[in-house]
């Protein structure tokens, strides 16, 4: 979370609200998203940054829909995800995700 303070006012917030740093009311999905996203981007502008999620059957559904969102995203960026699971197809969220060929 260093580059927190890099990222754009609701995005920042919205991450503070969801690891528990701020009260408010839950943020956009879309929001924790894209600070995610902004994050591992920011990250990787210094290295390549390897995202390994084991036992992603066992991640709540929102993780899982902002791992799958930010996944989608990861075309130009020196990001790699990869999720391991039980089952092929056993997390809803991912099933469309590249990431989980």
């Amino acid at each position: 979370m260093s580059g927190l303070e890099r990222l754009p006012e609701p995005q920042r917030e919205a991450l503070r609200v969801v690891f528990g740093l701020a009260e408010g009311e839950a943020p956009s999905r879309f929001l924790v998203g894209l600070a995610v996203l902004g994050l591992l981007s920011d990250a990787a502008e210094e290295q390549a940054v390897p995202c390994v999620i084991d036992d992603a059957q066992w991640l709540d559904p929102a993780s899982a829909q902002t791992l799958g969102f930010v996944a989608h995203r990861l075309d130009d960026e020196r990001i790699t995800m990869v999720f391991a699971l039980r089952e092929p197809g056993s997390v809803p969220e991912l099933v469309d995700s590249r990431a989980c060929a």
